[in-house]
């Protein structure tokens, strides 16, 4: 909650680790940070099959407890990302821009919620 409101509330944005400012500017300049245009959070009773499939297709993704979150690095309509996991059983999809959970850990070396990122040249 307070990453969001710091989002939206903020100009400049400083991330710290170990007491030194390690990046800063404005969300915009900071989203450059990340490999993705906008993120696909997607939900299933397999996220094994998502993650599989992401995979597959080169699509870069990170695996949390609640859902894996798909890196696409360009927007696309949410039919897109559905027709493109084919037959993974899939609970709900939504798509959201890049924010400051994303940006830390990534400028912070992958430290964090994320698992170690599944990177490589996708389609959607």
């Amino acid at each position: 909650h307070h990453l969001e409101e710091a989002e939206r509330l903020g100009t400049r944005i400083g991330i710290i680790d170990s007491g030194r400012i390690v990046v800063e500017g404005s969300m915009e300049a900071l989203r450059r940070h990340v490999a993705a245009a906008v993120l696909a959070v997607v939900e299933s009773e397999d996220p094994d099959a998502v993650c599989h499939r992401a995979g597959q297709l080169g699509i870069a993704f990170r695996r949390r407890a609640d859902a894996t979150v798909l890196w696409l690095t360009e927007e696309v309509p949410i039919r897109s990302v559905v027709q493109t996991l084919g037959d993974v059983p899939l609970t709900s999809v939504r798509l959201k821009s890049v924010g400051l959970e994303e940006i830390f850990p990534e400028v912070l070396g992958g430290a964090n919620s994320f698992a170690d990122p599944h990177p490589g040249p996708q389609t959607v």
